[in-house]
């Protein structure tokens, strides 16, 4: 996907509200060996953009075609929204080339149902993405991590996640990615009413003596 930015000639927090009123989107953009660049790109863009890395669940990369510049290959390091309304205020763009290794956060997706799962258990997911360093064009949208075969008990670490030939993972390979815990069943003792004892009887206490 081909977005278009411009320059930002002056920054602040004003050029960037009147940036805003305007449809348009303030960001930066930068890479190893590249100065730092203050951009800014159409909001209706940069939607599509989101919409798409949605729809695919994973990062898009895009390219930048920059005014006066020229193209540059990226995609988005963070994104800045409103507390309040989630709005996006501000992007950062990291510029790529493909022959260096770039570190990215990547989401993991589990697919397939358990063994276990079938046997009564509950799949636990414990990490719900994961970064890695890897060329460019080695990085997958998403992790995808298969888990038909987990049994009752079995777990997937980090070591057990795919492509290591291509992906570093920089969590520990004994890091946990997901699990089939037992069934958790509760007991309650079905509660009988106890059985009043019968009082003994009352022993009628013996005529006084006049």
């Amino acid at each position: 996907m081909e977005i278009k930015a411009g320059i930002r000639e002056k920054t602040g927090k004003e050029v960037a509200r009147k940036l805003r009123r305007e449809g348009k989107i303030p960001c930066v953009a930068y890479g190893r060996g590249e100065p730092t660049l203050h951009l800014w790109v159409s909001s209706d863009a940069l939607r599509k953009l989101l919409k798409e890395e949605r729809t695919r669940g994973g990062v898009e990369f895009i390219t930048l075609n920059i005014d006066g510049i020229g193209k540059k290959h990226a995609f988005i390091k963070e994104i800045q929204r409103d507390p309040i309304s989630l709005q996006v205020q501000h992007v950062d763009f990291h510029i790529i080339h493909a022959g260096e290794k770039i570190y990215i956060t990547l989401p993991i997706v589990l697919v397939g149902e358990p063994i276990g799962v079938r046997h009564g258990g509950v799949l636990d997911q414990l990490l719900h993405e994961i970064e890695v360093e890897a060329y460019p064009k080695d990085i997958p949208s998403h992790i995808e991590v298969n888990v038909e075969h987990l049994d009752i008990g079995d777990t997937i670490m980090v070591r057990d996640l795919p492509d290591q030939d291509k992906l570093h993972y920089t969590e520990p390979p004994d890091t946990p990615v997901a699990t089939v815990l037992a069934p958790r069943v509760t007991v309650e003792e079905e509660k009988k009413p106890e059985e009043e004892e019968a009082a003994p009887p009352t022993e009628e206490a013996p005529p006084t003596e006049e």
